[in-house]
C-alpha cells in the first residue's frame, strides 16, 4: 500500500510504517486518526491506548470496515478451506469497534452504515480471492488446484458479465476520552 501511495506523492503527506500498538509519534499531535479496513488486524487494547496518546484533546477516531452481508466471503472461504490442512483463522472474530471504543471510554460515539455492493469482472473476482490473507495459507503444491477451484467458484457467480459482493460499510466514530493521555 505504501508503494502505491508513493506513486503519487503529496507534499502535505508524510508516510511512515509502524505498528498501531506502538505509534512512532509524540503525544497529542493529531486531530484525528482513521483506520480503513485495518482495525481488525490490530491488538485493540494496545492500539486504542496508543491512539489516545497521539490524539489531541477532543481528537477523534474513525474506524471503517467493509463487512460481508452476502455469501461471497463464506463461499470463497469454503473453497480455499479445502486446500488448507488446519482451522481457518478469522481476523474479525473479535472485531467490535463500537464495544471497544466504549470500553476505552471514548465519548460521542456514532455509527454510520451503508449497504452497498462491489462489482468485479471475472478476472478481478479471481484476483480478489487471491488477495485475502487465507490465500497465503494454501501450500504452494496446492496453489494450482486452489486457483482452479477459485476460478470455478467465481465463474459460477457471474451474472451479466460481473460478480457481485454485497457489503455493509460501517464507520464508528468516537472522541478521545477527556483528560486521558494514553
Amino acid at each position: 500500500m505504501l508503494n502505491q501511495a508513493l506513486k503519487e506523492p503529496s507534499p502535505n503527506v508524510a508516510y511512515m510504517v509502524g505498528a498501531a500498538e506502538n505509534i512512532p509519534y509524540g503525544d497529542e499531535l493529531f486531530d484525528a486518526v482513521t483506520c480503513f479496513s485495518a482495525f481488525h488486524w490490530f491488538q485493540a487494547e494496545g492500539a486504542l491506548s496508543e491512539i489516545c496518546r497521539v490524539l489531541k484533546p477532543c481528537g477523534a477516531i474513525a474506524i471503517t470496515n467493509k463487512n460481508e452481508i452476502g455469501d461471497f466471503k463464506s463461499g470463497y472461504r469454503d473453497v480455499i478451506a479445502r486446500f488448507i490442512d488446519r482451522e481457518l483463522p478469522d481476523a474479525k472474530r473479535n472485531y467490535d469497534p463500537l464495544r471497544q471504543l466504549h470500553t476505552h471510554r471514548f465519548y460521542d460515539i456514532r455509527c454510520h452504515t451503508i449497504d452497498t455492493s462491489e462489482w468485479f469482472s471475472l478476472g478481478e473476482a479471481i484476483a480478489y480471492c487471491q488477495t485475502v490473507s487465507l490465500w497465503n495459507l494454501v501450500p504452494n503444491v496446492k496453489r494450482e488446484a486452489a486457483l482452479a477451484a477459485t476460478e470455478d467458484f467465481c465463474r459460477a457467480r457471474v451474472h451479466n458479465g460481473r460478480v457481485r459482493r454485497d457489503l455493509v460499510v460501517r464507520t464508528v466514530i468516537g472522541k478521545k476520552p477527556i483528560g486521558q493521555l494514553s
